[in-house]
């Protein structure tokens, strides 16, 4: 297991991890205050000083560098990675105090939409924090589509009925015409599907919300939702 400095080069940025990792506030920011490393320096896999403090529980350390330097100078991408980690952490401390800061719940890390990766979690709280925070509900996944849309995929119900019902769109498509009622078609044509399960309740239950909202189910087929996208028939 790679510990925080194997994510860095020069031996300043090596000692620097270590400070913050071990939580040594006061060592760390003498460590920025002499020019030794920057505050927003980032090594492999986009780590930066506060993903490390995350990853590690440190917090002292984390408030005193959100608090001497902020988010303003640090990239997209860092931020991001110290999303992830926030997301993924134990507890939602982390999480609360980078969007304190101005972090935008907009972004990518670990590979995928945030929004995404709170989703993933099955933590509720994590989903709920977006959607109370006004977090982008149409935004693209890694995968191009929105992240209702590819909870559909993978069968994650109850974190894609929390998204309808947040306000994410049953409309969703992706570019290949593959749809929310798509993908629910799909699993039940598994000749193991259950249909006796809690699953299958939650399935039926996805059905039922998208015929509320309009949404024809059985859905088109994926070519016929391409030719309703193209003609503005799909989703009005």
């Amino acid at each position: 297991m790679a510990g925080p400095d194997d994510y860095f080069e020069t031996e300043a940025a090596k000692r620097m991890a270590v400070l913050v990792a071990s939580d040594d506030a006061a060592a760390a920011t003498a460590m920025i205050g002499g020019g030794k490393v920057g505050a927003f320096d980032i090594g492999d896999q986009t780590q930066s000083w506060l993903s490390i403090a995350i990853q590690a529980g440190a917090k002292a350390t984390f408030v005193t560098l959100l608090r001497e330097y902020g988010l303003r100078g640090a990239s997209r991408e860092a931020i991001g990675q110290a999303l992830f980690h926030a997301v993924v952490a134990d507890d939602d401390y982390w999480l609360k105090a980078l969007h304190a800061a101005g972090a935008d719940l907009n972004n990518h890390g670990g590979g995928d939409l945030l929004l995404m990766i709170a989703a993933r979690t099955r933590v509720p709280e994590r989903l709920e924090f977006f959607i109370a925070n006004g977090a982008n509900l149409e935004a693209k996944t890694t995968f191009g589509d929105t992240a209702a849309l590819m909870l559909s995929v993978t069968a994650s119900y109850p974190q894609l009925i929390r998204l309808l019902e947040a306000g994410a769109s049953p409309w969703a498509a992706s570019e290949q015409g593959r749809t929310i009622g798509y993908w629910l078609e799909k699993k039940a044509e598994n000749p193991v599907w259950d249909f006796e399960s809690e699953t299958e309740a939650l399935r039926q239950k996805v059905i039922d919300m998208l015929v509320a909202a309009g949404v024809p189910h059985p859905p088109p087929a994926p070519e016929e939702i391409l030719r309703l996208i193209d003609v503005g028939e799909w989703g009005t």
